[in-house]
């Protein structure tokens, strides 16, 4: 998946996700979520994704 916005007027940006998921189901992921500026990559952060039981 790939957002892309506009620059924003501030110098932060803060974008919140949150998903649901079924009762019967088990996730347990992992990925990656990175920042660019034009082509530059200027941040990463590593995501854990996990069901608590």
């Amino acid at each position: 998946m790939v957002l892309d916005y506009d620059a924003p007027d501030h110098v932060t940006f803060r974008l919140d996700i949150n998903g649901t998921m079924s009762q019967d189901s088990s996730i347990f992921d992992s990925g990656e979520v990175r920042v660019y500026v034009g082509d530059e990559l200027v941040a990463s952060a590593e995501l854990k994704t996990w069901k608590v039981l």
